[in-house]
Order: C-alpha cells, then sequence, then structure tokens
C-alpha cells in the first residue's frame, strides 16, 4: 500500500505523544528542562553528524551557505516563523476555550515540526515508499519520531501531537509524486539537504538549551533553493 511509511509516522507521532502525555503527570516539574536540554544536546549531535556525513559525499560548503543565505531572506520575508506560531497559538487558543488549556502549545507544535520534517530520511523514505512500495526507512524514522515524540510532550505538552499534520503533508506529498522527483535525486543534491539541514537541527538544538531564539521555520526555503543550486552551480556536479 502506497503511502503506508507516512501513515506508521503519523501514528507512532501519536502514540508517543499520547504516552508522552500519560508519563509527564507522573514526572515531577523540574524534571522537564532536563528533558528539553538533553534533548537538545542530542539534536546538537545528530545535526553535527549529519553535516559531516554531507561533507563525506563532497558537498562543496559554498553551496548550502549560500542556500541558507538566499533561504533565510525569503523566509523572514514571508515571515514563515510567526506564521507557524500563529497557528500554534490559533490551536492554543481553541483548546483554552475547550476547557483543555495546555501551556507551550505553539512552541511545541513549531519545534516539533520543524524537526520531524527535517532530514534526508523522509525524503529518501518517502520515495522508496512511493517508487518501490518499500516503507522499511520511514518505519525507522516512526521509530525515532516516536521516542521523541515521548520526550517531546513530557516536556513541552501535548501540543506536539500537531505536528502529525505537517509531517503527513509533507512525507505524503513526496511519495505521492516519487516518480516525478525520483530523477532529480542525485548524491550532490542530499548532500545539499544533508547540510542545510544539519544546520537547521543544531539550531533547534541550540532553541531547546535556551542558548539561542533562531527562527528555524525560516530556513526552511533553503531547502528548496539547495537543490536548485545543485544544478547552477558547476562545483555541485558530481
Amino acid at each position: 500500500m502506497t503511502g503506508i511509511g507516512t501513515i506508521a509516522n503519523v501514528a507512532a507521532i501519536i502514540i508517543g505523544c499520547v504516552l508522552g502525555w500519560s508519563f509527564r503527570r507522573r514526572i515531577p516539574g523540574h524534571w522537564h528542562q532536563t528533558l528539553l536540554q538533553v534533548l537538545g544536546v542530542f539534536t546538537c549531535l545528530l545535526g553535527t553528524q549529519m553535516f559531516f556525513t554531507a561533507s563525506q559525499i563532497g558537498t562543496p560548503i559554498l553551496v548550502p551557505l549560500v542556500a541558507t543565505l538566499i533561504g533565510v531572506m525569503i523566509g523572514e520575508s514571508l515571515q514563515l516563523e510567526q506564521r507557524l506560531y500563529a497557528l500554534g497559538h490559533w490551536l492554543e487558543a481553541d483548546l483554552s476555550r475547550r476547557g483543555w488549556l495546555e501551556e507551550r502549545v505553539a512552541q511545541a507544535f513549531v519545534t516539533s515540526s520543524n524537526l520531524f520534517a527535517i532530514g534526508p530520511i523522509a525524503i529518501i523514505g518517502s520515495l522508496q515508499d512511493g517508487l518501490d512500495r518499500n516503507p522499511t526507512l520511514l518505519f525507522v524514522k516512526a521509530a525515532m519520531d516516536g521516542v521523541v515524540s515521548i520526550a517531546f510532550t513530557a516536556s513541552l505538552g501535548l501540543g506536539t501531537i500537531f505536528s502529525c499534520g505537517p509531517v503527513l503533508l509533507y512525507q505524503g506529498s513526496i511519495t505521492l509524486l516519487a516518480d516525478k522527483i525520483q530523477p532529480w535525486v542525485t548524491p550532490p543534491l542530499l548532500g545539499v539537504i544533508n547540510s542545510v539541514g544539519s544546520l537547521m537541527l543544531v539550531s533547534i538544538g541550540l532553541n531547546l538549551l535556551s542558548l539561542t531564539k533562531i527562527p528555524v521555520t525560516n530556513l526552511l526555503p533553503a531547502l528548496a533553493i539547495g537543490p536548485i543550486l545543485v544544478y547552477i552551480l558547476p562545483v555541485s556536479q558530481p
């Protein structure tokens, strides 16, 4: 069944959020900040590993750098972070009206949406699911996202569960368009996506550690600019 990998990924996030919400009531309040800090360190390490993986592929540092700078300018102009937070705040207000007041819904929604949608696994796994009906890689991602969603929900709250929407739209679209996208997916392209994604992951980690307040969502256009530069700049070709 085409798309089963994305469905499993969404289901894992939902299950993880339910478990995290259940555990949260049993976790002392002062532990929540520690959980966030641990997640921050883990995310920074994951981003660093992705960057070195991209460098081994031979991705010139100029390409992801230019892609990130252009992407930031586009994201800032479109105010992507503000718009995503506005959606999160709307969800927060709606929960409040229903008597389900939950703190930091917007932060949980924005942070988890960025984290679960960034990285080459989402792209490659969705392509495999669409082209070969092989959801194995997305099943692995589902397991990882499920574990992270437990910790996120325990520390940030139930707003994490709303990240299912962006994940479903992002990965589902790639799966449905896999036959059209696949010819364009080359090692240099994946290397650039890896590099840009690693920068975004480190930014998320630093934000979780309360060391910075980088608007990570405004970096998302860089994931589209990078592949374009791969086919414009000769240095990026294999």
